[in-house]
This record gives structure tokens, C-alpha cells and sequence, in this order.
């Protein structure tokens, strides 16, 4: 019994000492890692204010004149209507202009009989009469460069272009050709009265195209011109047919697979792709399961492909690209049991969600009676010698045919029934359903030529109805470069004789951009517009990207996501909905959400909750509605008003540096460029550069009408002019409603920043120098001043920038960037940047300063901290009325950010000085505690407050052109484990997740080839505009196509660190074991974090540590049926139905093969009586 007892205090002994060995270490570096967070902090601080000047910036502003100006929101939303309404109508009367100079063209022609006079080769017709799009000896010469259009085109003669699917000497081509050359008098017209009129052209039935101004035709990869068909064109099938309601049905069974069923999605794809928003659609797949010959199940049913199973849904971009996805994702398999899939698409047909207009069935079939060998419809049965399969799965087409015909008898409007065979000879049963519902059968055996192939659908759409509506497409991306488009179309047709002759549909486009240059006008302090059509889908808001970002078609969010946040504000609802029905109006509510972008768009946005109205407005004229969201705080329009002219300015100079070295503004500014000394070929930047004097630019904002500013070709009457104002000492008290070209406020913040010009070049001209690349500031009225002075950019907005919009979030405190490749060649840099407050100017009544304010002082008043103040912002300053420098509370709008730009490597270098006293230095190897014979190290990174890594050795070393590297890097990639305890023990940083539905994904990665076309491109041309003279914008890079992510990332709460702002644990994982400090510097958007003791493990072959980097990783990934989150409309008004022509189809099919036989049901019948036999 004593040796039992022995034992078992001998294993409690050894289990203690194996528990007491096992305890994770404690650290011991919590006073170090405090000590090092508070001089990492002050030397920002230092930096900030020593290069930056954020104190004395702010003065300057506070103790500048303000103009205070009442602001009317529903005067302003008046005029803005006003505005927007007569331009609609113009460009609707060019195009009514338009169509009557085709009908006329038309008219005449025939009427003189002139196509007699034609020869019978296209070639041979005159030049002075065929121009063409794809043949460069019948382009219109000469071409010159136009900003309006991005590309070279010739403004004085409009080209054809003629579809690779018909015959260029066909007698219809070139009598077309010869009569459509007379609309090009209207054309130039149209030009003359509106000079910012974008392309005009006209769609002719027979497949030719005749656009104004010329141009050579987009090419592809490899310089052949891309095909164009304008009767297969969204704008010219919603001009020619009218709103309709679309189902299609597709077989999906087995006998369907391999090339059958890439067929028949090219069709299914095709068809969607020609559809607009005013139709409605949906697809079925139709199937069923079934056995096998060894008996086995397989399962399968007919299915609806919409996001929505039981109803037809609109075809916006949203819903195609969510049907396209559906169709991709199909695989051929099942029995082709098609009545239920027919009883389905009928069903559709007549819900309640459809035009009612017209009702087209798209039937893709291959017709065969059996899906083959492996198809059963019964399990078999066993013998005394083997398994005996079930008989095959045979087809009763007939009774098909019967339920199509007793299901259409009850749809109204009937449907037409349009059926394409796939690589098969059992025409029976595709014809039958195609020619006894009105419609046609065509055999498929490939791909090729498809839209020849499925042109009798085509005409069919194109002479089905007859209306004179105008009608608008869905908002898409222009190929030459404009940006998101829209275009206006119009049927024309001829008078000629009694049947109205369908001639083709004429088209004008219009920019969103003008749209939005126009609201943008109209804005001030922080109101912002946005833009809605009658489904509700955002068009245009501050917080989608802008198109020169986009490389899609974008997909349109709900305004509500936008606007609304987790419910609230409730009624906001009623607004979007009266502004679908084009309503105007106003509405008030106390918790209004603005979503301000944190930095990147992958950083999510700050939400904001304040008091504000929206004023909303319909567009008289067009599918749109325009709204103003103005704070209470925007009643009062506050901007810097004129700098006293006792004070000596620095003369200001204009960004584009080459247009000072022009004859035109050598003969008006003498001199000035010699003033400049500028370096073309610095040995540092790889842009054109002076140390003499800082630089000025004005982005789109800063104009009263933008649209003039970007359209105006040459670059030096837009740096004359800007020079001009910026120097000039008079008043400025005109508005953009009295004839001025730049806000006001513009020329005081041009002037009033170049009182920084001396300082920032002393700073720079020290030793700082060599660290510290770039200084500037933008305001928010889109002035931008840096130094050393360089080009910048034309339509670069500072407010947009990631570096403007962190520190317009953390307005308190010092923003510190992720590490990125700067676009003037200096490699690495990292940006500090500091917001500068609106200033304060002078306190209006010093009553309300009194103690009992405190938590609610107004700006100006005497402050302790920032929480004494309404703003939340107390600082150091003085005001115009008391030059005192004391503590007052701040205003809450931030006026401007300042900048600089520093080299990752010395930036490194200076945090690491902090971090090498004491024991355990941060990067210093040492043996590891708990393991002498293993080395640890110390490693320490200074992280963002969306978990980013700002600083880590390994950056030092990675190829400057990998941004990936080094670039928004989560601290999940290098140190997983310490990730996961900071979110799932400390939830420190807590996950968020949005779904950005104009995404950008790649086919492969290519981040160094990217960057090195860049290298090649600004070593070629280095201007002041993207386009090369006389060549256009930069060709875009073709590895990038637009998609659907979802967006995972994350934000900071220091809230959880406790009341010393730090924590600490040990950790241990697949990827290392340590123990970690995590400390807040409270002054920054930054955390420092400090791993003791770390030991990295084998990680090459380590498929634990992989995936636990990827567990709490950051970052955008494609959803492949995203779409399906954003696909149901809003409620519309119902389309108003066009005149429907009854249209004569000729309709044949081989019908040798019978299409009767024995049905699945009494198959199955008879094989079931066959076993029970085979059993007795």
C-alpha cells in the first residue's frame, strides 16, 4: 500500500513539473514597449509639426476672412431642375433633328430614283459620298485629335460602318450607304449649336451603322476591327421592339452534353445580352432524374435560373449578369422531360411581373427522342444470370407539343416561339413548337457566325412594333473613353407608303459626366447629390467609383444601401419612391447616414449619423431624378473670402510646367518660364520638377462648368487662364451664376496657400530633404498646392485621394499611409498627413462661452478638451478678433489636409532608432527563453486602424514594383496567430464586409508588368493631360475585368485595450509562438505591436500555418453569384406598349421523323409490370 502511494505521489510530482514547464512565458517588456509607443508618438508629432506646420497652418486659417452666404434648398434644387430639364429637351430635339434628316435623305432618294444611278460595287461609290469606318483609305481625312471624344475623328464627315455578317455589294448596302450620307448636313448642324454634343448616328435595318464625327473603328488585341451590328445593339432593339417579356428554355438533359450544350448556352447568352431594362426575363432549365444502366439514381430538376423562381424580373445589367453567371454554372445531365419545364415558362408569362407588352419563348433543344443508354426510367431488376437494366428513357413529343399549345391558348399576349436545334437532325419536334406558335426553327451546328444564324429573330424584333417614344438604355461604359453613357434612341420610319417602312433607329449619347458636373455646381460645404432611375438604382453618388475606375459595365446599387444604414433613417423609403414616380419635394430627418470612405475603398467607409434634408427633384424628360443632401450645418455656405492686399504674395504658378515654355504664353507672360528653372530630367523624380516655387492645380470642382475645363483641348489656355486668376489682386466677388469660370473661394485658397511656399522650402531645402519627398495640401474646394512644384495630373480632386479622406475621418489625429509605389519614381514612400479645420475666423457671441456650454461650446470658445467642444476638436489657435494663442474649440468641417510624402526606408529606419533601447530590442536575436538551443528575435510593426501593416522589416527588401508586398498587407500574413487573438479573444479589430458590386478582379497577376507599362508610358510623355497629342488617353491594360467581390476587412476599437491602452498574451501556433505587447498611440491612426521571444516555425511545407493566415485575412474576393444580393428592383411604373405589327414568319422544318412514341409515363408503366413478373 506505502509503494502504491509512492507511485502515485511520484506522477503527481512529475505531472506538476511537466505543467509548470509547459506555462507560457510571461513577458516582461511591458514598461519597454510603453516607453517606446510614447517617443514613437511625439516623434510623429515632431515630424508632423516641424515639416507640416499643422499649428501654424491652422492659425493662418482661423485668422482669415470668411463669406457667409444663406443657402435656399428647394431655390437651388429649383434651378437645377430647370437646368437639367432644358438640356433633356435639346438633346431630345437633335435627335428629333435627326430622324427627320434620315426620313427626308430617305424620301428623296427614292423619289428621284437614284439608286439607278449607283454602281454595283460598294468601292466604286464616290468619296465624297462613302466614308468608312474600316478601311483606312476611306477614312475621313484629315483626323485631328478631340477632346471631346477622346480619339481622333474628323468633325466635318460622319463614316459607315458595315457588319462582317452581310454582304458589303448587296444593292440594299450601297443605295443605304449613298442615302445616309445626306444626314451628315444635320450632323454638322446639331455640332454647331450644342459644340458639346457627343456621338450622333444612325442604325439602319440592313446592318450598317452611320456615325458622326468619322472615326477608324476599335480594334482588337491583334489590330483587326471589332464587328458591330447595330441591330443587335440594346438601344436599337428597345427602339424597335418596345418593352417585351422574354422566357427561355433550355434543355438540359443528357443527351444535350459536350458541344450541344455549348451551344446552347451561346444562344441563352446572346439573347440576354440584347435585352435593356424596360424588358423582363428569366430562364428555365428543364430536366429530370433518372437511372442509370447499374441502376443507380441520379437526381435532377427542372429549374428557374432568376434570382426570383416564380416571376419574370426586369433585365437590368444586375439581373443579365446574374442570369449569365447562372448559365455558365449549368452542366448538361437528367432526362429531357420538358412538359414541366413548359407548364413553368408559361407560368412566368403570365405572372404578375412582366410588360405585357409581348411575350417571346426561346426554345434550345436537340429534339432527340432518348438521352441515350444511360438515361433509365426504371432501377431494372436481378435474374439468375445478372442485372437486368431499366428500358431506356423514350419521349412523347406529341403530348409536348399538346401542353404548349393548350398553355399558350390561355396566355395572353401569346407568346412566339423561337426554336434553335443544337448540332442534331430530329427537326420534329423544334419545328412543330416553332412554326405552329408563329415563330421560326433554325438549325445550330456550331458557334460560328451565331448572330448571322439567329438573324430571324433579330428582324423580328425590329419590325415587330411601331411607336415614336424616345428611349433611353441602360447607363454603360463608352469604349472611346467617355465614361459611363447613355443614349437616346428614336425609331425612323418613312411615310413613303401605307405600312410607316421600319428605316432603323437614330441615336444620340450623352455623358453622365455632364450630368454630374452640373450637380456638382451646385454644391458646397459637405452637400453632396446623387442621382436615381426609376428602379432606384444608384446612377451617380459620392461613394460608387468613379468611372474612369470602372472596366465594366457597372452593376447599379440600390440607393437605399447607400443611404440607408441598418434600417435607418425608416423613412427615408418614401423618398426613393417618389423620386422613381419623378416626384419633387423635401424631407427632413434627424439621423440621417453619411458614409465617408476611410481611405481606400477596401478600408470601408466612417458612418456618420447628423440632422439633414434632402431636396429631390424628377428630370423632366428623362428616367431620372436628382436629389441634395444638405446638414443643418449647411444652411450657412462658409468659404475664404479675398486675402487683404496689404499682404505680399508669391506669384503662383499653374501645374502644367511645359505650357510656360509655349510661344502663346512666352508672348503674354514673358519670362515667367525662365522663373521656373525647371528640371526635366531630375536625377530623384522621374517627372519634371522645380525647386524654385510650389505648384498649383484645381481639380473639376473648383469650376463652374467643369465639362469646358476637361473639353478643352489645349492645355495652355487652360494654365494661361489659371495663372491669370490666381495672380490676380482684384475683388473676387462674381459667381458661377454671373458668368465666373472658378468658384468662389477658389483664388483665396490659391492665395492664401502660397503664403506656405517659403517655409516648405527651407524645410525641404535642409536635411530633411533627403527623407522627405513631397509636401502639399488640398482643400475642399479642389485646390491642390505641392512642393517641389510639378505636373500634376489634369482632373486630379485631392478630396478623393485615400490620404485626404483618412485624415478626413481621423480629423484629431496624424494619418499615417501603408507603404506604396509613388508615380514619379521614387520607389517606396509612406504619407503622414494632418486635417486642418475650418476656421474659426471670429466668435460671433462671447455669451455663449460660458461654463454652463461645456460639452457644447461653439467654435472659437476657450477649451480644456476636446470633449468641452460641439465639434469634439479643441486646439491651440488664435482668430482674426483675438490673436491670443490659446486652447479654442475647433469647427467641426475640415477646410483642408496637409501632406507629406516620405521614403519607406528612412521612415523605417527612424521608428527603429526608437525601438532600440532597452532589453530585447526590436530586430535583435537572442536564445529563446523556454529553448536556449533555438534563437528568438524581437519583432516589432507599427499597424493601421484597419489592421494593415505600416512598417515591417521584410518590406525593406521586396521589389518595389510587387505592391502586393508591401501595399495594404494584413497583419494576418505575418503574424496569424497574434490576428486571431486581437479578433476573436480581444476583439480589438472587429470584421466588417460589404459587397462591392463594381469590382475590379484580374485573370492573372501581373502587379510588375503593370507597373513597368507605366515606367515605359511616363518616360514617352509626361504631361499635364493622360492623353498623348494627338493620340489619345493611355491604352488601358487588358488583364483587369469587372466584377462582383465581397470586401472582408476590418476596423479598429481601442475601446478594448483597457484603461492603459495596451495589452499582452503569449501565443502559440502552426506559423510561431511569442509573446505579444499591442499598444495604442492615441494621437495617431497607429498601433504599435511588440512580439518577445518569437520563433518562427517551418512554414514552407506548413499547410496549418497557410490557413491560418487566410482565416483572419483582409481583402476583396469575387463572388460568382454576387449578383443575385442586388437583383430585385424596385417597384416601376408599367411600360407603355407599342403598336404590335402581326409579322409574317416563313417557318419549315424537315418533319421525316415522326414525333411519336411511347412516353415516360407508360415506360415506366410497362417496366414495372415487367419486374413484378420477372419476380413471380
Amino acid at each position: 500500500m506505502n509503494r502504491q502511494l509512492k507511485l502515485v505521489w511520484i506522477l503527481l510530482w512529475l505531472v506538476h513539473i511537466i505543467n509548470c514547464q509547459s506555462l507560457p512565458p510571461r513577458g516582461g517588456l511591458v514598461a519597454q514597449v510603453q516607453k517606446w509607443a510614447s517617443e514613437i508618438e511625439n516623434d510623429m508629432l515632431t515630424l508632423t509639426e516641424d515639416v507640416l506646420m499643422g499649428q501654424k497652418i491652422q492659425q493662418m486659417f482661423d485668422s482669415s476672412p470668411y463669406e457667409i452666404q444663406i443657402k435656399d434648398g428647394d431655390q437651388i434644387a429649383n434651378e437645377v431642375q430647370d437646368t437639367l430639364a432644358d438640356y433633356f429637351v435639346k438633346r431630345e430635339q437633335v435627335l428629333n433633328d435627326v430622324s427627320k434628316a434620315a426620313v427626308n435623305a430617305y424620301d428623296d432618294f427614292y423619289l428621284k430614283n437614284m439608286g439607278s444611278l449607283l454602281p454595283k460595287q460598294l468601292q466604286n461609290l464616290s468619296f465624297d459620298v462613302y466614308f468608312d469606318s474600316d478601311i483606312p483609305s476611306r477614312y475621313p481625312e484629315p483626323l485631328t485629335y478631340d477632346t471631346r471624344y477622346f480619339q481622333k475623328v474628323n468633325a466635318t464627315r460622319g463614316c459607315v460602318k458595315i457588319s462582317d455578317q452581310v454582304d458589303r455589294n448587296s444593292k440594299d448596302i450601297i443605295e443605304t450607304v449613298a442615302w445616309t450620307s445626306e444626314i451628315n448636313k444635320q450632323y454638322i448642324a446639331n455640332l454647331k449649336k450644342d459644340n458639346y454634343l457627343k456621338w450622333q448616328y444612325f442604325g439602319s435595318k440592313f446592318g450598317l451603322s452611320y456615325t458622326f464625327p468619322g472615326r477608324p473603328w476599335t480594334t482588337n488585341f491583334v489590330g483587326f476591327t471589332k464587328d458591330y451590328d447595330p441591330r443587335l445593339r440594346p438601344w436599337y432593339i428597345a427602339a424597335t421592339s418596345g418593352p417585351k417579356d422574354v422566357v427561355i428554355v433550355i434543355d438540359c438533359g443528357l443527351s444535350m452534353q459536350g458541344n450541344r450544350f455549348k451551344i446552347a448556352k451561346s444562344v441563352a447568352k446572346t439573347v440576354l445580352a440584347t435585352l435593356t431594362r424596360n424588358d423582363y426575363v428569366n430562364i428555365v432549365c428543364t430536366r429530370f432524374s433518372h437511372w442509370d444502366e447499374t441502376g443507380k439514381w441520379h437526381f435532377y430538376e427542372t429549374t428557374v435560373l432568376g434570382c426570383y423562381k416564380d416571376q419574370l424580373i426586369p433585365a437590368s445589367l444586375t439581373n443579365r449578369k446574374s442570369l449569365s453567371n447562372a448559365i455558365d454554372n449549368l452542366k448538361a445531365g437528367g432526362t429531357s422531360e420538358m412538359k414541366k419545364g413548359f407548364q413553368k415558362a408559361f407560368k412566368l408569362l403570365r405572372g404578375s411581373h412582366r410588360t405585357g407588352c409581348q411575350s417571346i419563348m426561346i426554345v434550345i433543344t436537340d429534339g432527340e427522342k432518348t438521352d441515350g443508354p444511360k438515361v433509365r426510367c426504371s432501377p431494372g431488376y436481378y435474374t439468375r444470370s445478372g442485372f437486368v437494366p431499366g428500358p431506356i428513357c423514350r419521349y412523347d413529343w406529341e403530348k409536348v407539343v399538346e401542353e404548349i399549345k393548350a398553355q399558350n391558348k390561355i396566355t395572353n399576349p401569346k407568346a412566339r416561339i423561337f426554336s434553335y436545334l443544337t448540332a442534331s437532325k430530329e427537326e420534329s419536334f423544334a419545328g412543330e413548337i416553332a412554326c405552329s406558335n408563329q415563330g421560326v426553327m433554325v438549325r445550330l451546328d456550331n458557334t460560328e457566325h451565331l448572330i448571322s444564324n439567329m438573324q430571324h429573330y433579330y428582324n423580328y424584333l425590329a419590325s415587330s412594333s411601331f411607336h415614336n417614344q424616345i428611349t433611353w438604355t441602360a447607363p454603360y461604359l463608352d469604349a472611346s473613353g467617355l465614361g459611363l453613357t447613355v443614349t437616346l434612341a428614336s425609331l425612323v420610319t418613312s411615310g413613303r407608303n401605307e405600312n410607316n417602312e421600319t428605316l432603323g433607329v437614330a441615336g444620340i449619347d450623352v455623358t453622365l459626366a455632364e450630368i454630374e458636373d452640373l450637380l456638382q455646381r451646385y454644391e458646397w460645404g459637405t452637400v453632396y447629390s446623387f442621382l436615381i432611375n426609376t428602379d432606384g438604382e444608384a446612377i451617380f453618388h459620392p461613394r460608387l467609383k468613379p468611372s474612369s475606375e470602372l472596366v465594366d459595365d457597372p452593376i447599379f446599387v440600390s440607393i437605399d444601401q447607400l443611404e440607408m444604414s441598418h434600417g435607418r433613417p425608416k423613412n427615408f423609403t418614401e423618398v426613393r419612391s417618389e423620386m422613381q414616380e419623378g416626384k419633387s419635394g423635401r424631407a427632413h430627418f434627424s439621423n440621417c447616414i453619411r458614409g465617408i470612405p476611410k481611405g481606400d475603398y477596401e478600408d470601408g467607409v466612417d458612418i456618420l449619423q447628423v440632422p439633414c434634408t434632402y431636396y429631390y427633384r424628377g428630370i423632366t424628360g428623362s428616367t431620372y431624378s436628382f436629389a441634395f443632401n444638405l446638414a443643418d450645418s449647411d444652411k450657412q455656405d462658409r468659404y475664404l473670402d479675398n486675402i487683404n492686399k496689404s499682404i505680399t504674395l508669391p506669384t503662383n504658378f499653374f501645374t502644367a510646367l511645359y505650357d510656360y515654355d509655349t510661344i502663346y504664353a512666352k508672348e503674354r507672360l514673358p519670362d515667367t518660364y525662365e522663373q521656373l528653372d525647371v528640371q526635366r530630367n531630375n536625377a530623384q523624380y522621374n517627372v519634371p520638377i522645380t525647386f524654385v516655387h510650389s505648384t498649383f492645380t484645381l481639380a473639376p470642382r473648383s469650376y463652374c462648368e467643369p465639362s469646358k475645363y476637361f473639353l478643352e483641348g489645349n492645355s495652355t489656355l487652360i494654365t494661361l487662364a489659371a495663372h491669370l486668376f490666381a495672380n490676380s489682386r482684384e475683388v473676387d466677388n462674381k459667381t458661377c451664376l454671373n458668368g465666373a469660370n472658378y468658384k468662389r473661394g477658389v483664388r483665396a485658397a490659391i492665395q492664401l496657400t502660397s503664403l506656405l511656399e517659403r517655409d516648405w522650402k527651407l524645410k525641404l531645402g535642409s536635411v530633411l530633404r533627403q527623407a522627405v519627398k513631397w509636401v502639399y495640401i488640398g482643400l475642399r474646394n479642389g485646390v491642390f498646392r505641392s512642393y517641389p512644384g510639378h505636373i500634376v495630373r489634369k482632373g486630379y480632386d485631392p478630396v478623393k485621394r485615400p490620404w485626404y479622406l483618412r485624415s478626413l475621418t481621423n480629423p484629431t489625429k496624424i494619418a499615417i499611409s501603408t507603404a506604396y509605389l509613388d508615380s514619379a519614381g521614387l520607389g517606396k514612400v509612406i504619407t503622414i498627413s494632418k486635417a486642418v479645420q475650418e476656421g474659426i475666423f471670429e466668435i460671433s457671441n462671447d455669451t455663449l462661452c460660458n461654463t454652463e456650454q461645456i460639452g457644447n461650446l461653439p467654435a472659437g470658445c476657450p477649451c480644456t478638451v476636446n470633449t468641452d467642444c460641439s465639434s469634439k476638436i479643441c486646439y491651440n489657435t488664435s482668430t482674426n478678433s483675438d490673436p491670443r494663442i490659446v486652447q479654442r474649440c475647433g469647427r467641426e468641417n475640415v477646410e483642408a489636409v496637409i501632406a507629406m510624402d516620405i521614403l519607406y526606408s528612412d521612415y523605417y529606419y527612424r521608428i527603429l532608432n526608437k525601438l532600440k533601447s532597452g532589453e530585447k530590442a526590436c530586430e535583435v536575436e537572442y536564445q529563446c527563453p523556454t529553448n536556449p538551443s533555438k534563437i528568438c528575435i524581437t519583432r516589432c510593426y507599427l499597424v493601421d486602424n484597419v489592421a494593415n501593416i505600416v512598417t515591417a522589416k521584410e518590406f525593406l527588401t521586396d521589389s518595389q514594383y510587387d505592391e502586393a508586398q508591401y501595399n495594404r498587407v494584413t497583419l494576418s500574413l505575418k503574424q496569424p496567430e497574434v490576428m486571431s487573438k486581437l479578433v476573436h479573444k480581444f476583439r480589438v479589430f472587429q470584421r466588417r464586409e460589404n459587397i462591392d458590386y463594381q469590382g475590379t478582379c484580374k485573370i492573372s497577376d501581373t502587379s510588375t508588368s503593370r507597373v513597368v507599362f507605366k515606367q515605359n508610358v511616363n518616360k514617352s510623355w509626361r504631361g499635364f493631360s493622360d492623353d498623348i497629342p494627338n493620340q489619345g488617353p493611355f491604352p488601358p491594360f487588358q488583364n483587369d475585368y469587372g466584377c462582383i467581390q465581397d470586401v472582408i476587412g476590418y476596423e479598429a476599437h481601442p475601446e478594448n485595450l483597457g484603461q492603459n491602452r495596451m495589452l499582452y498574451d503569449y501565443f502559440s501556433g502552426p506559423c510561431s509562438e511569442g509573446f505579444f505587447y499591442f499598444i495604442q498611440l492615441p494621437r495617431t491612426n497607429l498601433f504599435l505591436l511588440v512580439v518577445e521571444n518569437y520563433l518562427q516555425h517551418d512554414t514552407y511545407f506548413n499547410i496549418n500555418c497557410h490557413i491560418a493566415r487566410r482565416v483572419t485575412a483582409a481583402g476583396s474576393f469575387e463572388l460568382k453569384n454576387g449578383t443575385c444580393q442586388n437583383s430585385l428592383s424596385f417597384y416601376t411604373k408599367k411600360p407603355i406598349c407599342p403598336t404590335i405589327r402581326k409579322v409574317l414568319i416563313p417557318c419549315s422544318f424537315n418533319a421525316g421523323h415522326t414525333i411519336s412514341s411511347i412516353n415516360i409515363y407508360y415506360t415506366l408503366v410497362i417496366a414495372t409490370i415487367v419486374s413484378i413478373i420477372h419476380m413471380i
